[in-house]
């Protein structure tokens, strides 16, 4: 039986960006080479997780973190190195996304349940009611989403993984959603999720939400590890560094 649920071993992922197409280009025979831009988004990251613990990822902007998290829930598929997870059921929590807007509500919480792995039989036995339910949306919930504000949209996404509460939750900077009622009601529902004896990664730029939550974490710096540890250790380095990145 694996004693931890996330073993990552030197993940490298690199993004080719093509600049847009035109005339001015070919008419003065610019280089098809030089329109490709490469970014290495990782660079060799290895880490692992222990089951039933949380991890805190921080970093300032484009190091990393977001891709690090697509690529832990699947979405991304890393260049080389070696990724094992040991959950029967991972969500990545990022506001808004992963939604068909054509499909009303109700219908995009069974595509999203659905593609966690959860039965039918769970989902018309009371869960989906339960999603609803917390989400508040009421009547809302059968109009296409297209109609839905980005708060709506939030609050749909966040209700389906705290209804469901995978194995394995990866959070990228959604501690708190929706207005003053909401937030409170999410941040503890977030809590009750860190407590439990599933595990949590964080991205959060709230510094204080990761000491206080969990245990340890993962410093990335331009698609590198920095340094790993005891989040109070690690997050004390890291306001340092801050201190002089204007």
């Amino acid at each position: 039986m694996y004693e931890n649920i996330i073993e990552a071993k030197d993940l490298k992922l690199t993004y080719t960006i093509r600049s847009s197409f035109s005339l001015k280009k070919i008419f003065t025979k610019t280089s098809l080479d030089s329109q490709i831009t490469k970014i290495e988004a990782l660079k060799g990251v290895s880490f692992k997780l222990k089951k039933s613990k949380n991890l805190g990822i921080i970093g300032t902007n484009g190091s990393g973190k977001s891709t690090l998290l697509r690529v832990l829930s699947k979405t991304f598929a890393p260049d080389t190195g070696s990724l094992m997870i040991n959950a029967k059921k991972t969500q990545l929590l990022t506001l808004g996304a992963g939604f068909v807007e054509d499909l009303s509500g109700r219908e995009n919480l069974y595509l999203n349940a659905l593609l966690l792995g959860i039965s039918k039989n769970d989902l018309n036995n009371g869960l989906v009611e339960e999603i609803i339910e917390f989400s508040e949306l009421g009547k809302f919930i059968e109009l296409p989403m297209y109609t839905y504000s980005s708060g709506m949209k939030s609050r749909l996404t966040f209700s389906v993984a705290a209804c469901i509460q995978p194995d394995l939750l990866l959070l990228d900077e959604v501690f708190s959603v929706g207005d003053a009622h909401f937030k409170a009601k999410s941040t503890e529902r977030i809590k009750e999720m860190i407590n439990s004896q599933n595990s949590v990664i964080m991205i959060s730029h709230d510094t204080k939400a990761i000491e206080e939550h969990c245990e340890n974490a993962l410093w990335l710096h331009l698609g590198e590890v920095k340094m790993e540890g005891n989040s109070k250790d690690v997050m004390k380095e890291y306001l340092e560094f801050t201190k002089f990145i204007k």
